[in-house]
């Protein structure tokens, strides 16, 4: 069995390292976690444009292209998406 490679994990806990203290990674994780659950729940085509535009940092023309849609349809759709996105965040935020 190989030794994880430095880096490769997201709980990297070195006390000599001035970065984030274990509570922020743990805080950071949560965050991701009720990020990805947030956008499990939004329609298939506003998580498509999110992947696109904000993980895979594609241009709104590239977005367009893969889609099958015009530009402006798409910044539509991806204002939408992060209304969305963002209102569910409050959701789970507030309860």
């Amino acid at each position: 069995m190989e030794a994880p490679r430095h880096g490769s994990s997201l709980f990297r806990i070195d006390p000599s390292d001035p970065g984030d203290t274990p509570s922020q990674l743990v805080m950071q994780h949560e965050n991701e976690i009720q990020l990805a659950e947030a956008v499990s729940r939004l329609a298939e085509d506003h998580q498509q444009v999110i992947l696109l535009r904000n993980v895979q940092r594609l241009s709104f023309n590239e977005v367009a292209e893969r889609m099958g849609r015009s530009r402006p349809a798409v910044q539509m759709l991806w204002l939408r998406a992060l209304k969305k996105l963002k209102d569910l965040l409050h959701d789970v935020e507030g309860s």
